[in-house]
């Protein structure tokens, strides 16, 4: 089993940031046939939910002040939290991570009208969901919440992210007995299929057929409302390629586990994504099934140093770090590091959820 390679001050950052396997394998979606695009209105004002608040810093205006030399060759190997450190039940106190008030939000307020309106009517927007302009946001297609096969297996199967908001048509996990995490203070616990998906929003119907080019809409979200999107294990058709490329940020990453026969449209995502950019991190393994390939944002393939370390922070990284990764990324992009004092990094550090709060940060 590889250490993953950090950044300077990720193991700070993410405490639960642990070990990974070199190719993680996704549970495999369901693909029945479902509906079609349809030209829709636009529907009707939500009120907004606020998590934190907007505070407009264009962080573009933020000096790039990191040097990547010292990003490259070092290695740290961070382990899982104690069982002290995570605790069994959650305490009142605890804030909602925001893919799980994200979620609840858009339940409350959306989920009907996805029925009742025309295919591609409801996109909803960060601000509705209450993102900040500088919060991640994490939307993970045809997710069932962040899972791991028992480690005594010759693989070990980690897909999904506690972070992420799970775009589903299903309501229930997949069929199989994983150990499985629903919030970040608990532990992993087994569960059957029968548990619920976490952070679930629903789609209109179920999944289109592998005929069907576009879905425009069909992730119930507004143009560029993620950061971080993903899709693991499922066929990688056309409309998907389409939707990943509609719905995440031009400064976004898009992290793929899927197979190499889907690479047509992998590349055809990432030459509108960020003009051809694809990294494959590992070739396709008999015993994992899928290979993974990340689509980086544009703004991070300016500097070649830059790129290379980026890449190599992906390459042992499963899915469940991918939220850690690309928030020490952002930090590292907005200039801050162990270069900083003690008592900078102690304002950056992350919440009890492992959130770092970038709407203060930039206020700062």
């Amino acid at each position: 089993m590889r250490p993953a390679r950090l950044l300077p001050g990720l193991a700070l950052l993410t405490p639960a940031l642990g070990t990974v396997t070199p190719s993680p394998k996704a549970s495999v979606a369901p693909g029945h046939p479902g509906p079609t695009s349809l030209p829709a209105p636009t529907a009707p004002a939500i009120p907004v939910t606020t998590r934190r608040p907007t505070l407009g810093v264009d962080p573009g205006g933020i000096r790039h002040r990191v040097g990547l030399e010292k990003l490259q060759g070092q290695v740290k190997t961070a382990g899982p939290r104690s069982a002290s450190s995570v605790p069994e039940t959650r305490a009142a106190s605890v804030p909602p991570t925001g893919a799980a008030l994200a979620a609840t939000t858009f339940n409350r307020h959306h989920a009907a009208r996805v029925e009742q309106l025309p295919f591609g009517a409801v996109r909803a927007s960060r601000e509705e969901l209450g993102f900040g302009r500088h919060d991640l946001a994490m939307v993970d297609i045809g997710g069932e919440g962040e899972k791991t096969t028992e480690p005594s297996e010759r693989w070990q199967l980690k897909s999904g992210n506690l972070h992420a908001i799970n775009v589903n048509d299903q309501d229930t996990v997949s069929k199989g007995r994983f150990l499985m995490r629903m919030e970040p203070q608990r532990k992993h616990a087994e569960l059957t299929s029968s548990a619920p998906i976490p952070n679930r929003v629903a789609i209109k119907g179920s999944w289109p057929g592998g005929d069907v080019e576009k879905a425009e809409g069909l992730v119930p979200f507004a143009d560029g409302f993620s950061d971080i999107t993903m899709m693991e294990g499922a066929p990688f058709r056309p409309y998907h390629a389409a939707e990943l490329g509609r719905v995440t940020s031009r400064e976004g990453w898009i992290f793929l586990s899927v197979d190499e026969g889907f690479r047509k449209d992998i590349e055809k995502l990432a030459h509108g994504h960020n003009g051809g950019t694809l990294w494959m991190l590992d070739e396709h393994d008999a015993d994992a099934m899928n290979s993974r390939f990340v689509l980086p944002p544009a703004s991070s393939l300016q500097s070649k140093e830059d790129a290379a370390a980026y890449r190599a922070l992906f390459t042992t990284t499963s899915s469940h770090e991918l939220f850690d990764v690309v928030q020490a990324i952002r930090l590292h992009q907005l200039g801050i590091s162990q270069q900083a004092s003690l008592e900078e990094v102690a304002r950056h550090e992350p919440d009890v959820n492992g959130e770092i709060d970038f709407e203060a940060l930039l206020a700062r």
